[in-house]
């Protein structure tokens, strides 16, 4: 048995399915509504021209965000 969790974000759940080569059958989803704690969404601006800036931009600021949103959790 192969077991694999994804985020409750990922849009795509199918298409990854398929690249994993799951049977239909086998592909267990849930909507948001399921979730015993509602889901959060945060869009948060940047400037990069490029993908390097963006990476580089995301990893100075990923302990500034988690702090921000998982205060109190």
């Amino acid at each position: 048995m192969r077991t694999v969790a994804v985020s409750a974000t990922l849009p795509n759940i199918e298409d990854i399915a398929v690249w994993l080569e799951v049977k239909k059958e086998g592909l267990l989803t849930f909507k948001e509504s399921d979730r015993s704690v509602p889901l959060e969404k945060h869009v948060l601006p940047y400037k990069c021209e490029n993908a390097y800036c963006f990476e580089a931009y995301l990893n100075s600021m990923l302990l500034k965000v988690i702090d921000r949103y998982s205060e109190g959790k």
